[in-house]
């Protein structure tokens, strides 16, 4: 396997995101997880800013019932903020609102603070899984809130109930806010069935409405994890704080 033409995202970095999503040398070739890698790719790069990044792959046949993968990345550039509008404000001027940002238009020391240089907003991938009432959970429960991830399993013994403990703090502090909910999610789903989540979170004393544990098919809760929530599959437990 041959990568070409990255420098944003190290080599090594982009091959270990392959071999996680099932493409690395010796595993077998599947066409539709490299058209889905592509995509997955291209916003990585559009994730930074970079709108007009493209990726292109070469299949060769080998001898042997193999193929060659090459792997070519134009990365494109970085968007940058040539100007800021603000409209409708009235308590404020256009001068005291931008000075708010952390980005703001192309300046003299932008080459160094990079201040100038625009990226969307981190989103969360399409999933959906099933709760610990068997209730299937996607995007649509947590749109337009305040979501607190975290990843753990429930014969955990070291670090989850830390975790588990202050996600209870969290639980408490919000429990009245609408807009705040929290997840988490199994990263050994074969065992944490529907029944063993629901005999945690009676232990933990959460509510079912607020606190989501999810369970669900092993790959796609990994591949969230890596995706969206830039977790590596070593660090599967540490707690992240997104809105939606």
């Amino acid at each position: 396997m041959e990568i070409e033409g990255n420098s944003a995202i190290e080599t090594e970095q982009l091959k270990l995101g392959l071999k996680q999503a099932g493409l690395a040398e010796g595993y077998v070739f599947k066409r539709s997880t490299m058209e889905r890698l592509e995509l997955e790719l291209e916003r990585q790069y559009v994730s930074q800013g970079r709108y007009d990044a493209q990726i292109e792959t070469e299949v060769k046949k080998l001898p042997r019932n193999r193929v060659g993968l090459k792997i070519n990345v134009d990365e494109g550039s970085v968007a940058s903020i040539s100007h800021i509008n603000i409209v409708g404000q009235e308590n404020f001027t256009q001068d005291e609102l931008i000075k708010q940002f952390e980005l703001t238009t192309t300046n003299l020391w932008s080459w160094y603070k990079s201040d100038d240089k625009y990226s969307k907003m981190h989103t969360i991938n399409e999933f959906e899984f099933t709760n610990q009432n068997g209730k299937k959970i996607d995007n649509n429960d947590v749109l337009g809130k305040i979501h607190i991830a975290d990843f753990f399993f429930t014969t955990c013994p070291g670090i989850c109930p830390i975790l588990a403990k202050n996600m209870g703090k969290v639980q408490e502090l919000y429990q009245n806010d609408e807009d705040i909910i929290l997840l988490s999610y199994s990263v050994m789903p074969w065992i944490d069935t529907v029944e063993k989540i629901k005999e945690y979170a009676s232990e933990k004393n959460i509510i079912d409405n607020k606190w989501h544990l999810l369970t669900g098919d092993k790959n796609e809760i990994y591949n969230l994890a890596r995706t969206s929530y830039s977790v590596s599959y070593t660090h599967l437990t540490l707690p992240t704080i997104y809105s939606v």
